[in-house]
């Protein structure tokens, strides 16, 4: 299994596939996705299958301080991976990416389905749940990335 930085547009369809299935691709095409700061990752099995993704932009956060806030959006595993550590391992690589950019915070809003996975890696809740429309409840949760 390789950790890998990627073009976007090799995350579109597993983004769709996982969190968006009954959405137009379309929906999967972030605003961010081509900013500069932007990176994506993917977990790379060894017939060179995607398995895993995310995303990453710089974007400070009101509520919390930092000096370099990084925004975790669109991770997925395909269903016959999940539950193998294989979105840990892909989270944790991506984090040390994010420590290399200098970043001090990385934040996302977390599905409630996902919370726990989030809180096993250090991740904590920041404020109440609220609804995205035709996706769900979900929760702001952070990570201290300071040393």
């Amino acid at each position: 299994m390789n950790f890998e930085l990627v073009e976007v547009s090799q995350v579109y369809s597993l983004r769709h596939k996982i969190l968006r299935p009954n959405q137009p691709i379309s929906s999967c095409h972030f605003l961010e996705d081509k900013q500069d700061t932007a990176f994506h990752m993917a977990a790379i099995d060894n017939s060179k299958e995607i398995i895993g993704i995310s995303s990453f932009y710089q974007e400070q956060l009101n509520v919390l301080s930092s000096l370099k806030a990084f925004r975790l959006r669109g991770m997925a595993v395909d269903n016959p991976y999940q539950g193998q550590c294989i979105g840990e391992q892909l989270l944790t690589a991506a984090i040390e990416v994010c420590k290399n950019r200098s970043a001090d915070l990385l934040w996302c809003n977390a599905r409630t389905g996902a919370m726990s996975f989030y809180r096993k890696l250090g991740f904590k809740v920041k404020g109440e749940a609220f609804d995205i429309a035709g996706i769900g409840e979900h929760y702001l949760m952070y990570l201290s990335l300071k040393a």
